[in-house]
């Protein structure tokens, strides 16, 4: 086995500093508190099955927006998900709910 091939098998491993772990925990926090903030100011409330969602297509409406702000509204939402901080209806995926994590800030 070359030195190539397993150096691609090691896991890979950042090391930070403390100020610049404590500065990329702050921006992710700001970021999730961010996102969180632009779903409940610019998607609808609504209740589904006695739960809180929030309707995203009004974030999304071309008549209204212009395409770079639809560009970082998607944006936006994708990284709520990936984030955890809200996960999307299984069938309206327009739908948003916020999860315990998000609404924690």
């Amino acid at each position: 086995m070359s030195t190539a091939e397993t150096h691609a098998e090691l896991p890979l491993v950042c090391v930070l500093h403390t100020d610049e772990a404590a500065l990329m925990s702050a921006a992710v926090r700001i970021a999730n508190q961010a996102v969180v903030a632009d779903i409940q100011c610019n998607a609808a409330h609504t209740k589904l099955d006695g739960q809180v969602w929030w309707d995203t297509r009004p974030m999304l409406d071309p008549r209204e927006h212009a395409p770079q702000e639809l560009d970082m509204a998607l944006q936006a939402l994708d990284y709520a998900v990936l984030a955890g901080v809200a996960y999307r209806h299984q069938d309206r995926p327009y739908l948003l709910r916020i999860t315990a994590a998000g609404l924690a800030g």
